[in-house]
């Protein structure tokens, strides 16, 4: 069965262009001397406030393509909404419309819609329910 973590996650404004583009900072709470809930607790005095729970359970892959590409291939199942397949490289070196152009390739490779990408977080699309 996939390990549980616990993270906390920062995700900056999504950048323009095809793709989901934004920059990324995660940290795991496994091995800090502090609890989830007191985590939430901080948050609360920072002035942040729950809004939703988004209830997922996630199974990543790592894929490289034939050109070399290596790429995350998660898997997530949403309660609430449903299966969704996210392709996800770090970008180095490149530019961002390079790695979007990448992206896509072995998005299409892997036999996915790349013509129909989900561009709403899932909390968005719970909210549209």
């Amino acid at each position: 069965s996939p390990q549980s973590r616990t993270l906390i996650t920062y995700k900056g404004p999504r950048e323009p262009g095809p793709v989901k583009s934004r920059e990324e900072r995660e940290v795991p709470l496994a091995g800090l001397a502090v609890s989830g809930a007191e985590m939430s607790r901080i948050f609360e005095r920072l002035g942040f406030r729950p809004v939703r729970d988004v209830i997922k359970r996630r199974e990543p892959f790592v894929c490289e393509s034939e050109s070399g590409l290596v790429v995350t291939v998660t898997i997530d199942e949403v309660d609430e909404l449903g299966w969704f397949a996210e392709v996800e490289r770090v970008v180095t070196n490149e530019s961002r419309e390079e790695t979007a152009e990448r992206v896509l390739e072995v998005a299409a490779s892997l036999g996915l819609p790349v013509d129909h990408i989900e561009s709403r977080s899932y909390l968005a699309m719970l909210f549209e329910r």
